[in-house]
């Protein structure tokens, strides 16, 4: 659900008033649009319409559960079993090692996903295992943004994002940006693939339908 946010129409120019419960991420993308699109003395229902698609994205994929990467760090307890409580790290494998169950693959997985393979895991040793994961830190979640944008570098996805909410958190195309031509590189079974972008049709309405959701280890590249 969207929360509530005002939005004021005046003469010669868009303004955002949002309610408490309106995330700096979206602040920031709703910036970088205006700025980039919104001209004195003309306001588009348009881009009015881009910027709500937008903050619905943001709020829509905020309630999607984590699924686990290499490189993030776990904490894992076993309720009454001291002995057993510890950090670990999910391996460059997908997997974690953990006292008595060995090495088990976490990859992909969501937190009580984990919990509920480790306690049957247990189960041969620790009676009615209870066990709790907390994750400490998504290392493992990484995107890249390279190219004419500027900020770029990595960054770490606490919260899904879209490509748009990636650009925003590099600063934003730079002068010499083609926006026309950015694309997505993505490792998967299949290997490597290229998604295309296209940024205009995204901030115009026009096209919302490359505005991809981001992947960890996913390159955004800005000719």
């Amino acid at each position: 659900m969207i929360g509530k946010r005002v939005w004021e129409v005046h003469q010669d120019h868009l303004a955002l008033r949002p309610a408490s419960n309106f995330s700096a991420q979206a602040s920031r993308i709703v910036i970088m649009i205006t700025q980039h699109w919104i001209k004195p003395g003309r306001v588009s229902s348009l881009i009015f319409f881009a910027l709500w698609i937008t903050l619905v994205t943001i709020d829509t994929q905020a309630g999607e559960a984590y699924q686990l990467k290499p490189g993030d760090s776990l904490h894992v307890s076993v309720w009454g079993e001291e002995k057993l409580n510890r950090k670990t790290l999910v391996l460059p494998d997908g997997s974690i090692s953990f006292p008595l169950t060995g090495s088990v693959l976490v990859s992909g997985l969501s937190v009580p996903e984990v919990e509920s393979r480790l306690a049957n895991k247990l189960e041969q040793y620790v009676p009615s295992p209870t066990v709790s994961i907390i994750v400490e830190a998504t290392e493992g979640n990484r995107i890249y943004v390279l190219g004419h944008v500027k900020s770029p570098g990595t960054y770490i996805m606490s919260t899904p994002l879209s490509v748009v909410q990636a650009l925003s958190l590099a600063g934003g195309l730079d002068t010499f940006a083609d926006e026309n031509d950015i694309r997505i590189l993505r490792y998967s079974d299949k290997g490597q693939e290229q998604i295309e972008v296209f940024y205009s049709d995204i901030l115009s309405g026009k096209n919302l339908s490359s505005n991809h959701a981001l992947q960890a280890g996913d390159t955004i590249l800005v000719p």
